[in-house]
Parts: structure tokens; sequence; C-alpha cells
């Protein structure tokens, strides 16, 4: 039997070929063989129809003969198709079988036609099947189980024949939850008394006659939101995979244009080191050349960076500075101050307070940091 090849990135989206052992039986004989012709017709050339069909007339030379004077271009596709899907192990009916035979017939008399092609004519690309509408009517289907007593499919189940894009995993789910919210609609028209039963609602109950108890529709409701809550799974993890990994950012790098005095032996104080100063919401500085302590402050936890040689992203209006009369008793005191004292510390400061100075100077220390 010919060995059809199909590319990885090929069996990545459509699947690998179909096989059917032990006597297969479809439940729906027309919707899985469009189904499995459509997947032939995306991969199969015009080359491996012609093998396909070398195959199934192997023991028959009168067929041989007429198909070898058969053009690639008339090759009967859909026909070699069948053929392939026959020999492994689809049922294929008899009307089918003879239909393999007489496309041979009808097409050996057949000739190409040479026609000059311009060079600047391409051929158009394939087209990929629309997974998405297959996908529901499959969903729909479910809806049958559910009626006949029978178990409803698991997604995997529904979804092996197709390859679906991240976009479609939320265009199905929609889908499924319309359908969804009309049942809902349903049961809730049922709980409700005749007369209070609107013209459309009156016209959904007809519509859905059929189904005897509440249970009945409460386990499809339950059902088709199962499947919709698992495709839109599938799409945020398929999205997580898409990103790529940022590589971590060298914190040194980022503040090695901060210039700052490292420390000031007369006050006793060493600063912290720069890369604190990124994503964090409270700042407080010392200028040892003005004898001024800044205070940079914002409410949105983390928003306080570096960027260049400045502290930026902090609220202006709630950040200021003020002068120090006496900085070597006051410096002491503010570095024995816990978090909640440096507000009233601050405030006690008779100076009047002025606008901060984002740009940072050798002779600013940093003094404290709160993320």
């Amino acid at each position: 039997m010919h060995k059809f090849k199909i590319s990885k990135s090929d069996q990545n989206y459509y699947g690998t070929e179909p096989l059917w052992v032990d006597q297969y039986t479809p439940k729906d004989y027309t919707l899985e063989i469009t189904k499995t012709l459509n997947w032939y017709n995306d991969l199969a050339t015009a080359k491996d129809c012609r093998e396909f069909l070398k195959d199934w007339f192997k023991t028959d030379e009168q067929k041989l003969k007429q198909l070898a004077t058969i053009p690639d271009k008339f090759i009967p596709t859909t026909y070699a198709n069948l053929a392939r899907m026959a020999m492994r192990g689809f049922p294929i009916d008899e009307p089918h079988r003879e239909r393999i035979a007489e496309s041979i017939n009808s097409r050996a008399t057949l000739k190409e036609d040479k026609v000059d092609i311009p060079a600047s004519v391409r051929s158009a690309p394939k087209l990929r099947p629309l997974a998405t509408a297959f996908i529901v009517s499959e969903m729909c289907d479910e809806i049958e189980y559910v009626v006949d007593g029978e178990d409803p499919r698991k997604l995997d189940v529904i979804l092996e024949n197709y390859r679906i894009t991240g976009n479609q995993y939320i265009e199905c789910a929609q889908k499924v939850e319309n359908i969804a919210a009309e049942f809902t609609e349903l049961l809730e028209a049922r709980r409700k008394k005749k007369s209070e039963l609107s013209e459309d609602e009156e016209q959904l109950l007809e519509n859905y006659s059929n189904l005897a108890t509440l249970s009945v529709i409460k386990k499809i409701i339950r059902v088709l939101e199962t499947h919709s809550l698992n495709l839109r799974k599938r799409y945020t993890e398929r999205q997580k995979v898409l990103v790529r990994k940022k590589k971590p950012k060298d914190l040194s790098k980022m503040v090695k244009n901060l210039k700052y005095l490292r420390s000031e032996p007369e006050l006793g104080i060493t600063s912290l080191d720069p890369t604190n100063l990124l994503n964090c919401s409270e700042v407080w500085t010392y200028d040892t050349k003005t004898k001024r302590i800044s205070r940079f402050f914002t409410s949105i936890s983390g928003s306080i960076t570096v960027r260049g040689a400045s502290i930026v992203e902090f609220n202006g209006d709630m950040s200021s500075s003020k002068l120090l009369r006496k900085p070597e008793t006051q410096l002491k005191e503010f570095q024995e101050c816990a978090k909640k004292d440096l507000t009233s510390w601050y405030s006690g400061i008779k100076s009047k307070p002025a606008v901060v100075k984002k740009r940072t100077t050798d002779t600013t220390l940093i003094l404290k940091v709160f993320r």
C-alpha cells in the first residue's frame, strides 16, 4: 500500500491519517465519510490519489492501463480517496465501490489540454477547513446523546479529528454558550404558568415539546456549559504557551545612571542599595549639600521606580522636601522612627515644604525605602 507522507506541520494541524479496525461500523455514514473526504482533499495530491487507485486496482490490469492514460489533472480524486478509506478499514457501500470503477472508465477518454499559463500566475494556497462549524455541529449531537440516555462525549473525543486555532476555541465557546442560553430560557419557561408565558416562550416550549422532564433539560445545560468552560480553558492554556518568558532584567544596570552618596561618616549614615528604589511606594532621601530631606510617595503600590538619573512615577502632590536646621540631631531621630511614626515626625519639622527634585545628585543619601 502507498505510504502517504504527511509533513509534521500538517500532522499538527490536521491530525494523522484515519484508520478503522475490527469491522468498524459508523454511527452516521454520510457525516463521517464527508468529514474524512475533506481531510484527504486538503492533504492528498493528484500523485497520491493516482497511487491510491493503483493500490485499489492492483489485480485489474485493464483498469491499471486506463489509469496510466489519465493525466494528473483528470484523476478522480474523490473516488481515489474513497478507495484509500476502504483499504484502511472504512466500510464504504456498494454504490460507492461501483463509482470508483466507473470514474476510471469516464476519465480514460479525456485528454489534457495544453494551455500556456503565464509565469506571473501563482496557484492559490490550500484553504484550511472551517473547524468551528463542524465542532459546534458535534456539540449539538451531545444534546441527542443526553435525550437518548447515553453518556456525553469528552471534549478530547469531539476535537480529535480537528485542529483548532486559538481564536476558534473562543468562537466555539461563544456559539455553544448561545445554545446553552436557549435551553436555560426553556427551563425558565417550563417553570412558569401558562398564563405568564410570552409568545416567544410558547414557541420555545412547542419546539422542544419532546423533552419530557426538567432533569433532561438541566443535564443538557450542564453538558454544554462544561464543554464551553473547557474550550475557554484550552484557549487560556494556549495563550500561556505562546507567551515568551522575558529574560530577567539586571537591576544594577537599571540604576547605573543614578547618582547618590554612598555614605556620610559625619552623620553616621550609609545609603541603601539603589536597586531598592525599583517598584516601591515610599522613598526618603537627604541632600548633604542643601540639607533638605525629601519624601517621595505614591498611593499606588510599587509605582515608584528609577529612570535614568531620576526617581519617577511618584505623586507630586503627596511628595515634598523640608530644610533640616539641625541635621545631626534630626536625622538621628529619623533613623530611630518606625514607619508609622515618620509622618508625625515629618510634620513636626517647622521649615516650609518645597517641591521635591526627582533628579538625584552625588550628595544624595538614600535613607529609607518602603514597598
